[in-house]
């Protein structure tokens, strides 16, 4: 007792020394823990899951310093032990949800995407030809999908010795990417202060030949007028023609192609009858025979010349100018056709506006006026000229006569013949169509506010002659009330009408 009380207060700690003894070749196996049978387990999942199970269980093996035997012996014994043993297979599965649980997602990330490199590499080593051309192809499709929208695929940026016949694109090319070329192309004239390089070093300038015949045709024999379409109300043209020029060999040129197309007011007459007497009706068709020409004129200043087509969305042709605030920014443009590239893709034409005109006849009321666009050297399918000519006849009581030549001199290079054909005709259809859009919007426009102006009158007048019965009425009560009361009441002439007492002049 004496001595508990001398040691009170004090902590006495003994140590406990352990040792471990290796286990014999004889001896039972050390007992695995969760982590190892889980393990395990996922090791047997992915080696029965992988295209080849001998392969991958030695790659595993190999990797851990191991033979295959021992490892598939491995397996199998944790297999059987939680088969036989069902509450150590109970213990797994819950130890297997906690450790899931707490697995963050980055870390699930990072399994997924090492388990598929590990598949990659198993795929890349057995059919390295087939895993070779499926992951070009991937990369192709890949690029194929961020390039589509925005470029088209540009596999031509110009022509070239056997290679290539001019600027082509697999799809349809954005316009965003187009003025993107015409900027480059601009860019480049200007900083070598020149132009850029035409197609061809003689231009043409007179265009009689090609023309004046086909008017003069049209002039003799008038408007055919089961030409249109009478169901369909955009059928606003009439006599549309495409005629390939037979050329000589003395002729300058080595291939010529004009389209023709005549565009009348008189269905503009009958969807907006504006005037109601002959004079007005004659008055009115000039107006817009007038406002025709004005609006195809302003097509041509703003390069407008493809806004509508007649094809479908695969085929229809676009022309893209350039789209500065400054009027000679729009000289430059590009023409995409599609069925003219290489390979039959789109090709893209490149031009310039070498021409621009406006006449006004002195003795005539007819009125012309033209646009001349170039081909750019190295640029294009061809090398000639689009000409275009639109012009405001007299002649059949007014029309709109639009016609477009190509033509290609000698030592140019020709285009296709249904293709040339397919370009002048769509430009001057498009042309005859967007000035009648426009005129027809102008004249909607203009026959609301003759029906508003109308009604507004028909209502003012309305008004005008219910207040003047109204007051007419209250005038003829008032008189005879006035004489009633005066015949009947004695000291009716002190009051008025209304009820209120007449008052001395003195009290005003």
């Amino acid at each position: 007792m004496g001595n508990n009380n001398d040691n009170k207060g004090i902590i006495v700690v003994s140590a406990m020394e352990a040792t471990w003894t290796p286990n014999e070749d004889d001896g039972p196996a050390m007992p695995l823990s969760m982590n190892q049978r889980q393990q395990l387990v996922q090791l047997q999942q992915a080696i029965q899951n992988a295209p080849d199970p001998s392969g991958t269980l030695e790659q595993v093996a190999e990797s851990n310093g191991m033979s295959a035997n021992d490892l598939y012996q491995m397996i199998e014994k944790n297999a059987q032990d939680l088969q036989q043993d069902p509450q150590l297979l109970s213990e797994l599965q819950s130890f297997a949800s906690q450790s899931s649980t707490g697995n963050s997602l980055p870390k699930i990330m990072f399994r997924i995407v090492a388990s598929l490199g590990i598949a990659i590499r198993q795929i890349a080593k057995q059919n390295p030809r087939t895993f070779t051309m499926t992951a070009l192809i991937g990369l192709l499709m890949f690029y194929s999908l961020l390039a589509i929208p925005r470029t088209g695929i540009h596999i031509s940026s110009g022509r070239s010795l056997l290679l290539s016949s001019g600027p082509t694109t697999v799809f349809a090319p954005p316009d965003r990417y187009v003025h993107k070329l015409i900027g480059k192309t601009a860019y480049a004239s200007m900083k070598k202060s020149s132009p850029p390089r035409l197609s061809i070093q003689t231009l043409k300038k007179d265009w009689d030949d090609l023309l004046i015949p086909m008017r003069r045709e049209l002039i003799a024999t008038g408007l055919n007028e089961n030409d249109g379409d009478e169901n369909d109300d955009n059928a606003m043209t009439l006599n549309g023609k495409v005629e390939v020029h037979k050329l000589s060999r003395k002729n300058e040129l080595r291939q010529a192609v004009t389209a023709q197309f005549v565009l009348s007011p008189d269905k503009l007459l009958e969807e907006f009858p504006l005037g109601e007497t002959k004079e007005e009706i004659i008055a009115e068709r000039d107006t817009i025979v007038d406002m025709l020409y004005t609006n195809a004129v302003n097509i041509l200043s703003e390069r407008n010349i493809l806004e509508f087509s007649s094809l479908n969305s695969k085929q229809r042709l676009r022309n893209i100018c350039g789209d500065g605030s400054v009027d000679t920014d729009k000289d430059l443009g590009v023409i995409v056709v599609p069925g003219l590239g290489n390979f039959g893709r789109h090709g893209l034409v490149y031009w310039m506006a070498t021409s621009q005109t406006t006449q006004q006849s002195a003795t005539s009321p007819s009125s012309s006026s033209t646009l001349t666009l170039t081909t750019l050297k190295g640029k294009g399918y061809f090398d000639g000229q689009i000409h275009i000519d639109v012009n405001k006849i007299p002649n059949h009581d007014g029309m709109l006569l639009v016609q477009v030549s190509l033509a290609v001199p000698k030592g140019g290079r020709k285009i296709p013949k249904k293709i040339g054909e397919r370009l002048v005709e769509e430009m001057a259809r498009s042309i005859i169509q967007s000035s009648s859009r426009k005129s027809q919007q102008r004249l909607a426009r203009q026959s609301q506010g003759k029906r508003f102006k109308e009604s507004g009158n028909r209502r003012a007048n309305d008004k005008r002659n219910t207040r003047f019965d109204r007051e007419r009425l209250m005038e003829e009560m008032a008189v005879d009330r006035r004489r009633r009361w005066q015949k009947k009441n004695p000291d009716a002439g002190r009051y008025r009408p209304s009820g209120d007492r007449m008052r001395s002049p003195h009290n005003c």
